[in-house]
């Protein structure tokens, strides 16, 4: 027989394993599927473009990259991360919505609406496009391959 203190102890623990999701194996509540890792490389690199994270760009994008514009300004991986840690480009916010994401073996799709308060050349900027990405897998992490923004 148990006391109050301990039947109350063991029913804390269990709500609290509710809360957290946790069951008497442990596993995770949503599995990772490589269409859920993308969608989070593609938000890691949405905050790093809004934080000017130079460093973290370049890690999460190919030496290869072409970063196109809907003016059609192609960008390579260096004149990408130049313009924004430079503050020639400032993202003060971006917002993506509407994702669809499509994941083929080590290469991954993510098409969205990209909306942006922007800052070009100190002059000030509200965009909304869509935007079509190619993400490819290498050493166990995606990075960005291409990008392209066209108007809706």
């Amino acid at each position: 027989m148990h006391s109050r203190r301990q039947v109350a102890l063991l029913t804390a623990a269990a709500a609290g394993s509710a809360i957290l999701g946790l069951t008497a194996e442990a596993k995770p509540a949503v599995p990772i599927t490589p269409q859920t890792e993308l969608t989070q490389a593609v938000e890691a690199f949405r905050k790093a473009m809004v934080s000017a994270n130079g460093r973290k760009l370049v890690a999460m994008s190919s030496p290869s990259l072409r970063f196109g514009h809907s003016n059609g300004l192609v960008q390579s991986r260096s004149e990408f991360v130049r313009s924004i840690v430079t503050g020639k480009e400032i993202f003060r916010s971006i917002k993506l919505s509407q994702h669809r994401n499509t994941v083929v073996g080590s290469t991954g799709v993510a098409r969205h609406i990209f909306a942006a308060d922007i800052l070009l050349d100190g002059k000030p900027l509200n965009v909304k496009l869509n935007c079509i990405e190619v993400w490819q897998r290498s050493g166990g992490q995606w990075r960005l391959l291409a990008r392209q923004a066209f108007k809706t």
